[in-house]
């Protein structure tokens, strides 16, 4: 069943499904909340420039996203869509999936990536087809934009505010709810008593969520134990029987890592780092870990508090990049908190997103998708990602290996794993099995580009033994999402399982394909309904 998303009067009038053309239902209000950090509180209430209002823009599709960016007007229950060819016996189970669904109020639009409404999707597996179940999620952020038609936080990349006197207004409202954005956005995470925990960056930005209906259960949060902060990564890691996330602190700046049980109780901290910049902190979307070490990476990219509270600019959204500083990694044991090495790297670079990290002759080795600088940050914009793909098109990113020895003071140092020419010099989103995690993988799934083009468009599969790369592109394809590794429990390879992907084409549908991980090759797919299924960021698999 497909519900209409609440609108007030003067909105755009609500679309609808055009696919199964199945009947709306009851109206619910809907979520919206932005990515990743709106910081600080509005105690610097002064007379400060607030940075130039965006204004309302007519917006257009691009058939270079079809409908990747489009708000999502309808949320589905239950929608059950047949698939085609023939989906591997073992891939029974749910596919969860968070990432933005809505960008626009009546008073302003958001304009980044990042700032769009959390809406969660799930697509269960059965027998002949996938149920398809979406729900915004029940965000303060959300809630006042559905209610006021005008934002409640600062997102990302988007001040709260179209004038300067609504930007004091919200600087106030926001405040009083704790001054950061409870938009999780992100990440989802199930959990062992059948719920899920929907998180972002901000620390108020966590979430249950009903596994089976995707409703709002409430805020989740570091209760029982030792204080976290504003601040935290969009994904923890379980490891050693517990999860483990690393805390941001801008005063005094410093990076905590943290062991807590499922749902982020009993929060304890290991260790805590003092920023390699006496005055900077930088930006940790994530981290990597071994089986018993965390990898804590500070890169040149440091928060602009000011352009946080949405009062200044910074060189990228809400970062400046300040190289002379140089790149660091820490390494961290888990279990006793001592900090095992800390490098300088050889060169400086960025990053969003580890696929692994694993111990090797001396050395932990952390694969990761890394960027000369954090131009990409400002590639993520609405308005980048829906331009033509001949003018700039998505930054160059690799997929590289950082090695870090433990013993001696020499350098880390970073080496290109993929093949450029295959990944179009883009590769991000890496998956490894996660049978493998934090043990040694082979195989590094991700997304690359065929170029011209302002988003990913391919799905890669990088041999890092032998440095070789692979790459599956589908005709008329305009997105292709992080993919999903689902292990076939009967394999005996470490390729052995199957990848969940959705694409989005140029007419506008949405896809969930099912990729062999082996032969790297479709073997079927459901087309989800139209307008359904948004541009989203990270998932996770339940079995049945």
């Amino acid at each position: 069943m497909l519900h209409t998303a609440a609108r007030r009067p003067g909105r755009r009038r609500a679309g609808r499904f055009e696919r199964n053309n199945l009947p709306g239902a009851a109206q619910r209000p809907c979520g919206r909340g932005a990515t990743m950090h709106a910081l600080l509180v509005a105690s610097v209430l002064t007379t400060t420039a607030f940075r130039a209002p965006h204004p309302i823009r007519r917006r257009t599709r691009r058939r270079s996203v079809g409908t990747a960016l489009d708000d999502v007007t309808t949320e589905a229950t239950k929608v059950f869509v047949p698939y085609e060819g023939a989906v591997p016996a073992y891939v029974r189970g749910t596919y969860y999936r968070n990432g933005p669904g809505a960008w626009t109020t009546k008073a302003q639009n958001l304009t980044h990536l990042f700032d769009g409404f959390a809406l969660l999707c799930s697509f269960a597996f059965r027998d002949g087809g996938v149920e398809l179940t979406s729900k915004f999620l029940a965000s303060e952020a959300r809630a006042f934009a559905v209610e006021h038609d005008k934002l409640l936080f600062n997102e990302f990349g988007t001040a709260a505010g179209a004038t300067p006197a609504d930007r004091v207004a919200s600087l106030v409202r926001s405040s009083l709810r704790g001054g950061t954005t409870d938009n999780a956005v992100v990440n989802v995470l199930p959990r062992p008593d059948g719920t899920l925990l929907a998180i972002s960056e901000p620390t108020s930005a966590t979430f249950r969520v009903d596994g089976d209906t995707l409703a709002t259960l409430g805020r989740d949060r570091y209760d029982g134990g030792d204080s976290v902060g504003l601040l935290h990564t969009a994904h923890p890691l379980p490891r050693l029987g517990k999860l483990v996330n690393v805390a941001t602190s801008l005063a005094p700046p410093r990076y905590e890592v943290y062991v807590a049980d499922d749902g982020l109780r009993n929060p304890r901290r290991v260790a805590s780092l003092p920023s390699a910049r006496a005055f900077d902190v930088s930006w940790h979307h994530a981290f990597a870990a071994t089986a018993t070490k965390a990898v804590v990476v500070e890169t040149p990219a440091v928060y602009n508090v000011g352009a946080l509270m949405g009062a200044v600019g910074a060189d990228h959204v809400a970062f400046d990049w300040k190289p002379e500083g140089g790149t660091w990694v820490t390494v961290v044991d888990i279990a006793s908190g001592a900090v095992v090495a800390r490098r300088r790297c050889e060169r400086n670079f960025f990053f969003f997103h580890c696929a692994n990290a694993f111990e090797e002759d001396g050395s932990v080795r952390v694969d990761l998708c890394v960027y000369d600088d954090a131009r990409i940050v400002d590639g993520l914009s609405l308005a980048a990602m829906r331009r033509d793909p001949a003018v700039g098109g998505v930054e160059v990113g690799r997929l590289a290996r950082l090695d870090v020895a433990l013993d001696g003071d020499a350098p880390a140092t970073l080496e290109y794993l993929d093949d450029a020419a295959a990944t179009g010099d883009f590769s991000e989103f890496p998956v490894v099995n996660p049978a493998v995690a934090g043990a040694r993988h082979r195989y590094v799934y991700a997304v690359g580009a065929a170029r011209p083009t302002n988003v990913a468009n391919v799905l890669t599969k990088t041999d890092c033994d032998a440095r070789t790369t692979n790459t599956l592109a589908w005709p008329g394809v305009a997105v292709v999402g992080e993919p999903l590794f689902v292990p076939d429990p009967a394999g005996a390879r470490e390729d052995d399982g199957a990848l969940l992907v959705v694409l989005h084409d140029v007419s506008g549908d949405a896809h969930v394909a099912v990729v062999d991980a082996r032969t790297f090759a479709e073997v079927a797919r459901a087309t989800m309904p139209r307008g359904a299924v948004p541009y989203g960021f990270h998932g996770a698999w339940r079995a049945a």
